[in-house]
């Protein structure tokens, strides 16, 4: 599998194999189909074929599947529906915090889809980056901590207050029961952000 120069893009048969036989398996036995059980308004390509592999060769960290408890020679699959990729660019920073804030400033758009309700979230570093963080001493474990911490939203944002409909803001902050300033975290725990 490709987990080198474009990733997530086309070219390489083994990801696009599996991650379109994986699409099959959840029309035919799980009865994804679009307007029946997928409910997606517009959906994405990556719904036709969407599998990457970790770079462990030039990875700072100790592979994900060993985090999670598998031996080092065990292969592994993680699996999460997930919405298409964000690129985040961030060629100036050259510390840890610079380059985390890129990516939480791109967790945290209200467009995002775990922007109101909070969910997991796969952050994908590409090798350069992670080995910017690592010099500094940071483990998998500090980029979740620091992304579950800085990749927010604050209530009154997403309160559709104003300027978007300042006569929605009390009848919303009634429902959900929440202070105007109070944080809406993306991910809800630091395990929920998925750091590869």
């Amino acid at each position: 599998m490709n987990c080198g120069a474009n990733a997530f893009g086309s070219g390489n048969r083994a990801n696009a194999t599996i991650g379109r036989a994986i699409r099959l398996v959840l029309l035919n036995v799980g009865g994804g189909w679009p307007g029946d059980l997928d409910k997606s308004t517009l959906g994405h390509p990556g719904k036709y074929t969407y599998a990457v592999a970790e770079n462990e060769e030039l990875s700072p960290w100790a592979p994900y599947h060993v985090e999670k408890g598998f031996a080092p020679e065990d292969s592994t699959v993680f699996v999460l529906a997930a919405e298409a990729p964000h690129s985040v660019t961030n060629h100036v920073a050259d510390d840890p915090e610079g380059i985390l804030d890129s990516i939480c400033s791109a967790m945290s758009t209200i467009a995002h889809n775990n922007a109101v309700s909070s969910g997991h979230c796969a952050v994908v570093i590409g090798p350069e980056h992670a080995k910017t963080i690592a010099a500094k001493g940071w483990s998998r474990h500090d980029v979740k901590s620091y992304l579950h911490m800085n990749a927010y939203n604050l209530f009154r944002a997403l309160a559709f207050g104003p300027p978007l409909r300042p006569d929605l803001q009390p009848q919303s902050a009634a429902l959900y029961r929440r202070e105007p300033e109070s944080r809406i975290p993306i991910v809800p725990s630091p395990t929920t952000s998925t750091s590869l």
